[in-house]
């Protein structure tokens, strides 16, 4: 798939793309957006599992915007006017690692008289997959992340202030909710070899876990099954070794409850670490 390409200089990231190209969003973009006509990009392969996805998806759960889906080459006739805004599966590599990792985002993008698409405003931005590795490893999860993405924008209408921060989405981990009285998803085939079972979760995480299928776990989302929480986690997916991990903790339906990211290593493989769990428990101590 082709897909939309980002340098990103962060020395640190929570989940927005962002980086010395973007056009920092103001909060006229904000309110602008909600008078905009959102254009789903659609990749290139007519029979794409993420085209079929997507539609499904944006059908069921995008309600804050009129919609439309449109091609690649669509998007660079209507990218450069303001009254419309993007969702769009972008590439982002991070120079500052010197790896040749890439990832795969899922970014809102409002349009406008910018020279270049990395120039574009970026209204929120969630990393979804490892380029290269299989795409079902996230498909599923489309739903939530929709939700999520709607739910971001009118944060940032009703709370203007956290634009201010260099990285808009520091309000989330600033203001982490406990997971006291949440199960926990986990789907078994994305925890680290060392914590994937309950006894050895249980050990250092005492609230309630339940390992369930991508199926499972879509069905939770469809229904915005009550107090249920789901690791979302983006990695290489034995693709390749040395890369970012992301971790976000994602509720079904439109809240984030952690976020955090460590490159793998020996001692720190692709999922969640002992060390996430207990940052999440130490929340309520």
């Amino acid at each position: 798939m082709k897909k939309f390409f980002f340098l990103i200089t962060l020395l640190t990231l929570s989940i927005v793309l962002s980086g010395q190209d973007n056009t920092p969003v103001t909060q006229k973009d904000v309110l602008h957006f909600f008078e905009t006509k959102t254009y789903v990009v659609l990749d290139d392969n007519p029979v794409s599992d993420f085209n079929f996805k997507i539609e499904e998806q944006v059908k069921k759960y995008w309600k804050v915007t009129p919609y439309e889906f449109i091609d690649q080459k669509t998007f660079h006739l209507k990218r450069t006017d303001p009254n419309n805004s993007f969702l769009v599966l972008s590439e982002t590599v991070f120079i500052e690692d010197n790896l040749q990792a890439r990832y795969d985002f899922f970014s809102l993008l409002m349009g406008g008289n910018y020279s270049i698409i990395k120039s574009m405003p970026v209204l929120g931005a969630i990393p979804i997959g490892y380029t290269g590795a299989a795409q079902e490893s996230s498909m599923y999860k489309l739903g939530a992340i929709l939700k999520f993405l709607q739910a971001h924008v009118y944060l940032l209408k009703n709370n203007p202030e956290i634009l201010k921060n260099d990285n808009m989405f520091k309000y989330y981990n600033d203001s982490q909710k406990s997971l006291k009285d949440k199960t926990l998803y986990l789907i078994k085939e994305e925890q680290a070899p060392e914590l994937d079972s309950k006894p050895e979760i249980g050990a250092i995480y005492p609230y309630k876990i339940q390992f369930v299928s991508r199926t499972e776990l879509e069905q939770a989302i469809d229904n915005n099954a009550e107090n249920v929480v789901f690791l979302h986690k983006v990695g290489p997916e034995g693709t390749k070794k040395k890369a970012r991990c992301f971790k976000l903790i994602l509720s079904t339906n439109q809240e984030l409850y952690y976020f955090d990211w460590h490159m793998i290593s020996d001692k720190k493989p692709d999922g969640l670490l002992e060390s996430d769990y207990k940052k999440i428990v130490k929340f309520d101590n």
